[in-house]
């Protein structure tokens, strides 16, 4: 999982940001059909294995945060950077819409459903862990000051 710093370092001093928010849960994560035994767990009404991956497994966020940095690859540093389950794009004005349907349909592909209550499109600044990020940089967030 990235460092918050490399993180506000990456995303400062662009134009505008997007911040999209997945659904809480590691849910959406299939298990690999050779691994399905491995989650075998049984009770009175027989033996069940996970098809998907269970809520409040130990190492839950860092394979979610594996799996989406894997499927973003190709966009991560370049325009988007993903903390768990915060997707951050960040870019000029100019190009903006078009990074923003990449990545929507990077996450139609790929069954990742948005929080679109949490979303913020097309700002000039926003809060990143803690700290406000915008063309001019960063600064403290006044309201944990």
């Amino acid at each position: 999982m990235p460092f918050f710093n490399e993180v506000l370092n990456i995303v400062v001093g662009y134009e505008v940001y997007s911040f999209l928010t997945r659904y809480l849960g590691y849910h959406q994560i299939s298990i690999a059909p050779d691994d399905r035994y491995k989650t075998i767990f049984v009770t009175d009404w027989g033996a069940f294995v996970w098809m998907v991956m269970p809520f409040g497994v130990k190492n839950g966020p860092p394979t979610f945060q594996k799996v989406v940095s894997k499927t973003f690859r190709e966009y991560l540093n370049r325009f988007m950077k993903i903390f768990l389950d915060d997707f951050i794009i960040y870019s000029d004005m100019e190009h903006h819409l078009m990074k923003l349907r990449l990545c929507f349909q990077k996450c139609k592909k790929h069954r990742i459903s948005l929080n679109l209550e949490k979303c913020a499109f097309m700002i000039f600044s926003g809060l990143i862990l803690r700290f406000i990020a915008s063309k001019e940089g960063k600064i403290p967030n006044p309201k944990k000051v």
